[in-house]
């Protein structure tokens, strides 16, 4: 009994050993765990915080530059419109009668008349401060608003203090429309001076209102943006916004017309105004450092309360990572290995799974290639009488290679024939570079037909082969005709073709190339490849525009249709090309634009029969019927995206006086692209995004000006405009009225 209880003993000690070093061998990969996502947790956190900050601090720069450039490039574009009004107005002024009148009779109320106009002109335009007309054979000056003067053959123009000078001869032979800035120690004039023809006997230039452009260059300022204005062509500031900043910027940059860097400014030249004038501004970095560094000092406490709840994390969700990967180690893995952690095995397992994944999709990719090959393939075999020596290199012949050139050669054969099929490959294959170049395609009773795949860095391989049939004919009498070349094996029958057709030119020139007779010849060849038609349905199906896609595929039918009638070997080799083409580029659009393939499936393989394995002739029609409900099918997914008018309506409802509303945010809201999302807006309402948007927001803009009293830059904001000028400006093209203008009508009417 004694015995058996020591065995006993034994038994259990020993079991127990083995229970301890499995349970230590669990808690230590259990430790090894909780490590690992702790220190992983400390990195993360750390390196969270570090990158973030930077990114934030990047992103907020860049946006705010980006936005601080588009008011700038806005601004110019305001600026160069006013000076488009003004050329307007100019084109006016000169042909109207009152004011020409002035020029014939030399009287007072003429030029009172005349007066009135120039009046009438400067204020129908804010940018105008005074309009002068000079009439340079009278010497009869009249000006809208400044005196000006003539002393000494030099105009003055008064302002309201001095008199300055204006030098006008200096500018009136320039061949365009100037900006000139007049100036003395105490004040500023801005004059524009648009092109006049030097045989013309008057003179009128405009003063422009600097008040005006002050406040252009006013509302220009913003975050981001702390000085701007208008240099002239010497880097004097004409007008501007806090030109302090500005004035130094410029000083310190050589070149004008260029951006440049300093450690926290920038300066940003736009210089697309007349007389090498630009608008320039200096762009700060450095506030916007600053905010978010203040923002970043308060976020220490929130990382330790994030660290700590990671901590917790941590420990309650051990259990929950490591049982999931031991069994899932144990379904992926059948022999578990113990000298290798889960992790490894699992790595093993999803790498080998990532390699089959890989070649399923190579094979996916080269199967359009590989059905094309075998096309061709089996058409040289078929036709060739020379099977032993006759072993074309397919894959070589699809290379696309820019050394390799593809020529058709035709080679005609009299009864008595002094050298065979078998006898001609060789020469070819023996005087020309490459792996078997010659390829015998046909060998009919009165001709043989021969690819030659020329292989080698040659420049001038067509006069290399041109000179080689030439020695064939010197040495057997048999008449030769090459056709052109290609990179592109698809263009093979094209060019049987046209060695056939250079062969008919045989009675005067018994060794030709079709080159030589392209030029004599205007009709397109029923077997050139339809690469652009390809394209063009690509980029229909792309864009959405299905009817035209479906027009584009009879267009290519048609053109098969043609080719069936062709007396070329290889019309099949063409057709089930273009129509493999055809499949691919619609599967490519539907697959590109995310539709679950097993939606169009079925269709897919039963076109993809048709166009492969049964003869065109034949099936025509169940093949242009196929092709033709296979776009169907991707109108038909495409129409149900779930995306109503209701849904867009709310959306526009809820955002459409947000600047930064556009047709890209209703894209992102839905998930669509942008072509799809202009695509239906069409659909449905019938005009652009932009029209509507512009419709909405000037019906909000009227109702804010005739139900309230806000001012006008307010409701500029309200309906989405940040630049008042650009909406005044759009205000009164819509409705030929100002926005003043517009609330005094409503204001008369009630």
């Amino acid at each position: 009994m004694l015995g058996i209880k020591l065995f006993t003993g034994a038994g259990d000690r020993m079991r127990i050993q083995k229970w301890r070093q499995k349970d230590y061998r669990n808690s230590s990969t259990k430790l090894k765990y909780f490590f690992s996502y702790f220190i992983l947790l400390s990195l993360l956190l750390f390196g969270f915080f570090l990158a973030v900050r930077f990114q934030l601090s990047n992103i907020y720069t860049k946006n705010l530059n980006g936005q601080a450039k588009k008011r700038l490039e806005d601004a110019q574009e305001d600026l160069s419109r006013d000076l488009i009004s003004v050329d307007q107005v100019n084109s006016l002024l000169i042909k109207d009668m009152d004011i020409i009148m002035t020029r014939y009779i030399n009287d007072d109320w003429y030029h009172y008349q005349a007066a009135k106009k120039l009046d009438s002109y400067s204020t129908g335009n804010n940018i105008i401060d005074s309009i002068c007309y000079i009439d340079l054979k009278n010497h009869t000056i009249l000006s809208s608003g400044r005196h000006i003067r003539l002393i000494n053959d030099v105009y003055e123009i008064y302002d309201g203090k001095n008199y300055i000078k204006f030098p006008l001869d200096e500018y009136s032979n320039t061949m365009k429309n100037q900006l000139i800035s007049l100036q003395t120690k105490e004040s500023r004039l801005l004059v524009y001076l648009p092109y006049n023809n030097r045989f013309q006997s008057f003179q009128v230039f405009y003063i422009l209102d600097l008040r005006e452009i002050k406040n252009l260059m006013d509302s220009v300022i913003s975050p981001g943006i702390t000085s701007v204005g208008i240099l002239n062509e010497k880097k004097d500031i004409i007008a501007g916004s806090n030109t302090t900043m500005l004035n130094s910027c410029v000083k310190k940059t050589k070149d004008v017309h260029k951006s440049a860097n300093a450690e926290d400014e920038t300066l940003y030249i736009e210089s697309n105004l007349p007389s090498n004038y630009s608008i320039a501004a200096v762009l700060s970095n450095k506030d916007i450092v600053d905010m978010v560094g203040k923002a970043f000092q308060n976020t220490y406490i929130i990382l330790l309360v994030l660290f700590g709840v990671g901590l917790i994390v941590i420990l309650f969700s051990m259990r929950l990572t490591y049982w999931p990967l031991h069994r899932l180690t144990e379904k992926l893995i059948p022999s578990y290995r113990a000298n290798q952690g889960y992790v490894e095995q699992l790595d093993l397992a999803f790498t080998s799974m990532s390699s089959e994944n890989q070649e399923l999709q190579e094979k996916v990719d080269s199967y359009r290639l590989s059905m094309q090959k075998s096309i061709l393939d089996s058409i040289v075999n078929r036709n060739s009488e020379i099977s032993l020596e006759n072993n074309v290199d397919i894959d070589a012949l699809f290379s696309l290679d820019k050394d390799s050139t593809i020529f058709i050669v035709k080679i005609a054969t009299p009864e008595k024939k002094t050298m065979s099929a078998r006898d001609i490959k060789q020469l070819i294959d023996d005087s020309l570079p490459g792996n078997t170049p010659g390829t015998l395609l046909e060998n009919a009773e009165e001709y043989m037909v021969f690819l030659v795949h020329y292989a080698g860095t040659e420049n001038d391989k067509g006069e290399v082969l041109h000179l080689l049939m030439s020695d064939l004919y010197d040495a057997t009498g048999y008449k030769i005709s090459i056709s052109n070349s290609t990179l592109s094996p698809l263009e093979i029958p094209h060019l049987y073709e046209n060695a056939m057709i250079a062969s008919k030119y045989w009675t005067r020139h018994p060794v030709i190339s079709y080159d030589d007779i392209s030029n004599r010849r205007s009709e397109r060849s029923n077997l050139a490849y339809p690469y652009e038609q390809l394209d063009q349905l690509g980029h229909s199906l792309a864009s959405l525009q299905f009817e035209q896609a479906k027009v584009i595929v009879d267009e290519l039918l048609s053109l098969l249709d043609k080719s069936m009638d062709s007396s070329s070997l290889m019309p099949d080799f063409f057709i089930r090309c273009v129509l493999i083409d055809i499949l691919s580029g619609i599967v490519n659009s539907m697959n590109r634009l995310n539709i679950k393939f097993s939606s169009y499936s079925e269709l897919y393989f039963n076109a993809l029969y048709l166009c492969r394995s049964t003869a065109y002739a034949e099936e025509r029609g169940g093949i242009s019927e196929s092709i033709h409900t296979l776009i169907d099918t991707y109108e038909a997914e495409y129409e149900n995206a779930a995306i109503q008018v209701d849904q867009i309506e709310k959306i526009l409802q809820e955002n459409y006086t947000s600047p930064d509303f556009s047709i890209s945010s209703l894209a992102d809201h839905f998930n669509v692209s942008i072509a799809y999302m202009s695509y239906l807006f069409k659909k449905n309402y019938k005009v652009n995004f932009i029209d509507y948007l512009w419709e909405l927001r000037m019906n909000k803009a009227k109702e804010m000006l005739s139900m309230t009293n806000t001012n006008i830059n307010e409701i500029s904001i309200a309906v989405g405009y940040l630049n008042t000028s650009s909406f005044r400006r759009r205000f009164k093209q819509e409705t030929g009225q100002t926005p003043s203008q517009y609330r005094k009508t409503k204001e008369k009417s009630k």
